[in-house]
């Protein structure tokens, strides 16, 4: 009996283990149990609020948690409300600093908390703006007390032009407020040896002007400017190497580009976006530029594309260039060939002169037929020049002047039907003339001066037009000197 009771007892007291074990494991559970944040309280600046700068804006808020977890922040930013992006994600502090912001923009904000378990909440969506201070009509500086009245006004918007000239201050920090530009920028003639106090600026709607800023280094304060539109000169400031700062041109450019007599600049490759000029672009006097490389998606211009007095330029390759009005390359120093292989029409002339050691015009040959009412030709003081072949495909010219190339051996014109005026003088080395077609001179037609010319046969044809329409053939200074009646003989059309 005493067994029994002794049996009882021992199988109580592994009932009551057992039960106690279960109720440990259920409280275990209990108190694993996550919760996710709070909601975020934004605390600044507060809703609705216009927010007295553009710059170093801090945005501050209170998060919770129930479980006293360690929370990290996302916040989003925009300026829709609906369409927030990402700002910054994983943050621990409660306040972050937004380095800028457009003037006279809303904007709306909310910040994510999250725990470590990955559980999130959402704050409310705020939203503030941002002031302006704006200035109507244009404003010009043209001292240094011009200058520290724009900083003492603290504008942010010109509803017009801003020019700025004959300052001596070194440094552009009293620009620093600006934030917007409606007309254009003129800067001329100042001491600046930077644009760092424009380094605010975001919109800029007209011209960019930089002329004859003798100390000016560098220009990258304006690469906060969005979008560059209408025409951009920089011009003779002898300091600048690098055009970094501009590169965000649009791909069609309303205006012109004129890049002249900046005798530090090295390269174009900020340009390197530019697609259409309307106008013409000048490339001239930027003595240790070497290559057209920011120039290699151009293709297209409505003006001009002037190249000159670029004595280390050895390249000219601009090899999606398509449509000009007119082409000058005229005195570069280091170019023994050009090639424009995918150019197709020239509505002006072809200019290409005094490049001292150039040997061979490639790549013209897709210039062909009627390309234009008064297409002229120029191929002037070219003195190594020996082929120009690639520019035989042309049938109809206003003018066609060859002149002082005195390694030009043959001038081939083969498929030229109708021109205004020829002139063929002082080519030392010139041999030969081919222009069999030709049916039409309208003006003069003059061959002089080339010591070693004395075969004219392929004209005898146009002579014979020429000779009923009372022209004349004009040949002086040549070895063999026929009339034009020679010429149209066949017989005396040689010496």
């Amino acid at each position: 009996m005493k067994t029994g009771h002794t049996f009882i007892i021992i199988l109580a007291l592994f009932l009551i283990g057992c039960s106690n074990d279960d109720e440990t494991i259920i409280n275990t559970e209990q108190e694993g149990t996550n919760t996710a944040p709070l909601e975020a309280k934004l605390l600044g600046p507060i809703n609705g609020a216009e927010v007295q700068q553009f710059l170093n804006i801090t945005l501050s808020w209170k998060g919770e948690d129930p479980d006293n977890d360690p929370l990290t922040y996302d916040i989003l930013l925009g300026k829709r409300s609906n369409q927030l992006e990402v700002l910054v994600e994983g943050i621990e502090q409660e306040s972050y600093t937004i380095d800028f912001l457009t003037t006279g923009e809303t904007i709306y904000w909310k910040v994510i908390s999250k725990d470590p378990d990955g559980l999130i909440s959402e704050s409310d969506i705020n939203g503030f703006n941002i002031y302006e201070n704006i200035f109507e009509g244009d404003y010009t500086i043209t001292s240094n007390e011009d200058l520290e009245s724009f900083a003492a006004n603290g504008y942010t918007k010109i509803i017009g032009d801003l020019s700025i000239a004959n300052v001596t201050k070194s440094e552009s920090n009293d620009l620093k407020t600006l934030n917007k530009l409606e007309g254009s920028l003129f800067i001329k003639d100042t001491n600046f040896s930077n644009f760092d106090g424009l380094n605010n600026l975001e919109i800029l709607k007209g011209d960019l002007s930089i002329r004859s800023n003798d100390f000016l280094k560098n220009i990258t304060g304006l690469s906060k400017i969005q979008k560059l539109e209408k025409s951009i000169f920089i011009e003779g400031n002898p300091l600048l190497s690098s055009l970094q700062g501009v590169e965000n041109i649009n791909q069609s450019m309303e205006g012109y580009i004129s890049i002249q007599s900046n005798t530090a600049l090295t390269n174009l490759s900020p340009l390197s976006n530019l697609l259409y000029v309307s106008n013409d672009i000048y490339i001239t006097g930027n003595g240790n530029i070497t290559n057209l490389d920011g120039l290699q998606n151009l293709q297209a211009t409505g003006g001009s594309l002037v190249i000159g007095d670029e004595s280390n330029l050895s390249s000219v390759g601009l090899n999606n260039f398509q449509s000009v009005n007119s082409l000058r390359l005229i005195n570069i120093g280091k170019i023994t060939e050009i090639n424009f292989e995918n150019l197709t029409v020239v509505r002006g002339n072809i200019s290409i002169q005094s490049n001292n050691i150039l040997t061979n015009i490639n790549g013209f040959e897709n210039i062909t037929g009627e390309i234009s009412e008064g297409l002229g030709l120029f191929i002037i003081n070219n003195p190594l020049l020996t082929n120009i072949e690639s520019l035989q495909n042309l049938t109809t010219l206003e003018e066609l002047k060859i002149s002082k190339n005195i390694m030009l051996k043959e001038i081939n014109f083969n498929k030229l039907l109708n021109v205004q005026e020829i002139e063929l003088n002082e080519n030392d080395n010139l041999i030969n003339i081919q222009m069999g077609n030709l049916e039409s001179v309208t003006d003069n037609f003059e061959i002089i001066a080339n010591p070693l010319l004395t075969d004219y046969c392929s004209l005898a044809s146009y002579a014979s037009i020429a000779l009923t329409e009372q022209k004349e053939i004009t040949t002086e200074g040549n070895l063999y000197n026929p009339t034009t009646e020679m010429i149209s003989t066949r017989e005396e059309c040689r010496l």
